[in-house]
């Protein structure tokens, strides 16, 4: 199995981290992710799913592969390499923003040139407000690459 994209769109949250972790919960619960296995149920909590080897080893080729938001990224492009760590998501900065869509507000339907813009390292995500036609925060929008 080769690494597998995903997006999502959720509500707005101030918090972007409980805004991811409820995410990955709604995710797990849905069943939407990765499970290799046809002749075994699949578990009952995000925490056995990921101690499972196979699991632990390919990924589920979801969000749940990148539950920690990872803030305070530098912008300059030697600093960013650093910041490229397993199971984080880092949220866009207005520098890349700017470039990617020409605006820090960024829309619906801003959503493809800002995942075309905005690095796809394996194993981890990115993510950005939405804003709505009033201005105001409307969705947060993760998108990244994960699994084997």
């Amino acid at each position: 199995m080769g690494a597998s994209g995903w997006d999502y769109v959720v509500p707005f949250e101030p918090d972007p981290q409980s805004a991811l972790t409820a995410l990955c919960e709604a995710t797990f619960a849905a069943g939407d992710y990765w499970w290799p296995y046809d002749d075994r149920p699949r578990p009952g909590t995000i925490e056995e799913l990921l101690a499972d080897e196979w699991v632990a080893e390919g990924g589920t080729s979801s969000i749940i592969d990148c539950p920690r938001i990872r803030l305070g990224v530098p912008e300059d492009d030697a600093g960013w390499l650093n910041w490229h760590i397993r199971g984080t998501v880092i949220p866009l900065s207005d520098a890349e923003l700017e470039r990617a869509v020409g605006t820090t507000r960024p829309t619906a339907a801003h959503r493809e040139p800002l995942e075309a813009q905005a690095d796809r390292a394996r194993w981890t995500g990115r993510c950005t407000i939405l804003y709505g036609a009033d201005g105001q925060p409307e969705n947060w929008y993760f998108w990244g690459h994960s699994g084997d």
